[in-house]
């Protein structure tokens, strides 16, 4: 499997989405995991603007993940969410994440 490093250099976007404060791209590992990555930019000029990738892989929500959270606020049945990774190097986590599953 390749690294994070070689990932990203070859990574393209498969979509992009605009939303009110954030764009959304999303990605393929190459293991076939999907991911979406956010940048969010808060309304108030104020706050830095923050990365937070969202591993389309549903687990427990009793499920602990290291420099990620659960989050049930995407569609998934109750009791189940997806790993949440926020920060700069959000993306590499999630990639490493990832890697542990396949």
């Amino acid at each position: 499997m390749k690294s994070f490093e070689e990932w990203q250099e070859q990574a393209e976007s498969i979509r992009t989405i605009d939303l009110p404060n954030a764009i959304r791209d999303c990605y393929i590992f190459p293991n076939g995991i999907h991911v979406m990555e956010d940048f969010i930019t808060p309304h108030n000029v104020f706050k830095k603007s923050f990365s937070m990738v969202v591993v389309d892989y549903t687990v427990p929500m009793t499920t602990k993940i290291d420099h990620a959270e659960v989050s049930d606020d995407y569609y998934t049945e109750e009791g189940f969410g997806v790993p949440v990774f926020r920060g700069d190097d959000a993306m590499e986590q999630a990639f490493n994440y990832a890697k542990e599953l396949i």
